[in-house]
């Protein structure tokens, strides 16, 4: 029994002569969050960038961004959904 009382005894008192250690360090603030600002790349002579928002939610908004040809015709076209979270 003494051999078990004696270490318990001895953890218990180094336990409590550290909590007031850890009371009196202080506290280092949170980091800065950086502020991003969206960038869209420019666009090339002849076209046009649309931004239109397509759903608007309270958490976020939707958004459809359309590069579109100056001239009237017909062009190609791509699509492209993100399907990230």
């Amino acid at each position: 029994m003494k051999t078990f009382l004696l270490p318990s005894l001895l953890l218990l008192v180094l336990a409590s002569l550290a909590q007031p250690l850890r009371a009196q360090t202080p506290a280092t603030p949170a980091p800065a969050r950086p502020k991003f600002q969206k960038v869209l790349p420019q666009t090339p002579p002849g076209v046009t960038l649309l931004t239109r928002e397509v759903a608007v939610y309270p958490e976020h908004t939707v958004t459809l961004t359309l590069y579109v040809p100056d001239k009237p015709g017909a062009y190609p076209a791509i699509l492209d959904i993100h399907g990230g979270g």
